[in-house]
């Protein structure tokens, strides 16, 4: 996938979210998507955010 059209797709962080709920985490927040073209047809995309755990006051 070239670099402009993944940043121009919609965002899929199943597998952040995924991850996150196997070490206890509530939400997945900033969210961030990082493209880099390695070679013609070769990209490499990652995916980060904070992970947060909510507790009562």
């Amino acid at each position: 996938m070239e670099p402009e059209k993944a940043l121009a797709a919609p965002p899929r962080p199943s597998r952040l979210l995924c991850l996150g709920r196997q070490l206890g985490v509530q939400a997945v927040t900033g969210i961030r998507r990082d493209v880099t073209e390695l070679m013609q047809g070769v990209s490499e995309v990652l995916c980060h955010g904070t992970a947060v755990v909510v507790q009562a006051g």
